[in-house]
């Protein structure tokens, strides 16, 4: 706890001490500098304890369930370790030694980001700093970051050619996608016209109805990504008008969303171009035909490698920092898929104790990360 001090205090000086050594455009929420007590914010530690743990001198340990969280603000004047030093106390978790579940620090920035020709953004930011020991199996820390958009107050001359330019291009591609999105929905319309009366002939001329495969065969699956990718571009073309117009920042993920799901579908849609050429249109025809093949291979895959991630998640999570949880056990098997990082998590599963049970699971870690990159190396690749 000696360690998660001065790695708190530590932090907490060079937050205070921002306006002397950033780089950027990086300042306080309020845009000011830290003088006490105008900053209003600061930093807001939040120590989570149980509420009550005694251990008796027979080591019976009685333990109340209720967490209780106790909140400080840390406020202080731009580069007073002497302030910082003060409440050092109040933010001490030595305290709760034995009852400590999470210890979280939260500092909160504003920086402004230039974009030439375009309107600059005004970004909040809030860092969350976690300790986490509701586990029990040591301090694991975490570091996250929020952000939202603010709206900010420029004198951005929007009367520049460029600036123009842009809008133009923007308002562009919403007209082409739509004109594009209308002829693909005529085409696939015709389609359907011509399924239906080829449905109604075989049916009045051969008695029988057509199968799975023959219906497929009316259906431009190209044509329906061009029209999913035109309405993503249109809808991504829109959002960006407004947030370079200095609106709507809230939805500049989605507008990134959609405007990559777009281009990416525009871009596999140019694959349909190489099937007039008989060596592409053979590749292409392959992979059409092994999609099935090959989706009935990846269930059996997923059903393996999900054995494999419950099985390293509850038997490897206290000896190795890397099973923790079940995504990072996921994360971690797909990288030795990739040979990233193999000796790292050998080495991490290691053990000088001497315990039977230690010895099991040390053998049992050797015998399962060998058999997962032998099947997955020799089986599936």
């Amino acid at each position: 706890f000696s360690k998660l001090e001065d790695i708190s205090t530590y932090a907490i000086e060079q937050y205070f001490c921002l306006s002397d050594t950033a780089i950027s455009l990086l300042g306080y929420p309020n845009g000011l500098k830290p003088d006490y007590p105008a900053f209003p914010g600061g930093v807001e530690v939040t120590i989570s304890h149980y509420t009550k743990v005694d251990i008796n001198s027979n080591w019976t340990v009685n333990i109340t369930d209720t967490v209780e969280s106790l909140n400080v603000s840390v406020q202080c004047p731009a580069c007073d370790k002497a302030c910082v030093a003060e409440h050092k106390d109040k933010i001490s978790a030595k305290r709760f030694a034995n009852t400590l579940v999470q210890y979280k620090m939260t500092f909160r920035l504003q920086i402004l980001l230039l974009k030439y020709l375009s309107e600059p953004h005004c970004i909040s930011l809030r860092y969350v700093m976690i300790f986490s020991n509701s586990l029990e199996t040591g301090l694991n820390t975490e570091l996250w970051l929020h952000y939202d958009f603010v709206s900010c107050t420029s004198t951005l001359d929007k009367d520049d050619i460029k600036y123009i330019g842009y809008i133009v291009l923007d308002i562009l591609v919403i007209i082409v996608c739509l004109i594009s999105t209308s002829r693909s929905i005529k085409r696939l319309f015709v389609a359907f016209r011509l399924y239906k009366k080829t449905k109604k002939f075989i049916e009045q001329t051969y008695k029988r109805r057509l199968n799975k495969r023959e219906k497929h065969l009316f259906v431009n699956y190209w044509h329906i990504a061009i029209v999913v990718a035109d309405i993503f571009l249109m809808v991504a073309s829109t959002f960006k008008l407004s947030i370079d117009g200095g609106t709507f920042y809230e939805i500049f993920d989605i507008c990134t969303l959609m405007l990559g799901l777009g281009v990416w579908l525009s871009y596999l849609g140019l694959l349909r171009y190489l099937a007039f050429d008989k060596h592409y249109s053979m590749i292409l025809n392959t992979i059409v035909v092994a999609l099935p093949h090959l989706a009935r291979f990846m269930v059996c895959v997923i059903i393996v490698s999900l054995a494999y991630i419950f099985c390293g998640w509850l038997i490897l999570s206290p000896v190795n920092k890397k099973f923790t949880t079940f995504w990072v056990t996921m994360e971690t098997l797909f990288s030795l898929l990739n040979g990233d990082d193999m000796f790292a998590t050998f080495d991490l599963v290691k053990t000088r104790n001497s315990v039977f049970s230690q010895q099991i699971i040390l053998i049992f870690s050797r015998i399962y990360l060998y058999s997962y990159v032998c099947f997955f190396y020799l089986c599936c690749a």
